[in-house]
Order: structure tokens, then C-alpha cells, then sequence
């Protein structure tokens, strides 16, 4: 691991488990948005990531969370 992942809190390392393992019920009222998650509870969602990181980083202080776009499937990339 390096410096960088190795300040990363433990609590950063389960939020963002529980939105992968999560994705699919996301979906259904975040699709095709960014999330952030803290203590697996969705805190911001938006489709401007820099909103949502901006929201995030006033109600809870910090900037340790894991930010997830939510695909929702549909797309056909050529």
C-alpha cells in the first residue's frame, strides 16, 4: 500500500463496500448520479460531482468519503 491509501480511515474502506455492494438499490433513485456515503447513510447526490463533494465536506467536516457514480445501465457506448 502506499502513503496515500494507507491515511485512508477504515471507516472510508466500509462505506465505500457497502455502496458497491449496494449499487443495485441505488439505482433505483440515484441513477446516473454521483453519491456520497458516510456511515453507510447516502449524505449528498447529485449529478455535479463538485456539488456533491462540496455538500458532503459542510455536514460531516471531513473529506475522508467515498463518492460513487450511479450507473444506471442503460447506456450503449460505441
Amino acid at each position: 500500500m502506499s502513503d496515500e491509501t494507507e491515511n485512508i480511515s477504515k471507516e472510508f474502506w466500509k462505506d465505500q463496500k457497502w455502496g458497491f455492494a449496494n449499487l443495485s438499490k441505488l439505482r433505483k433513485k440515484y441513477a446516473d448520479m454521483w453519491v456520497s456515503i458516510y456511515r453507510k447513510k447516502i449524505i449528498a447526490a447529485n449529478k455535479d460531482l463538485g456539488k456533491v463533494e462540496e455538500e458532503t465536506k459542510k455536514r460531516i467536516g471531513t473529506d475522508q468519503f467515498p463518492v460513487l457514480y450511479v450507473e444506471c445501465g442503460n447506456h450503449i457506448y460505441s
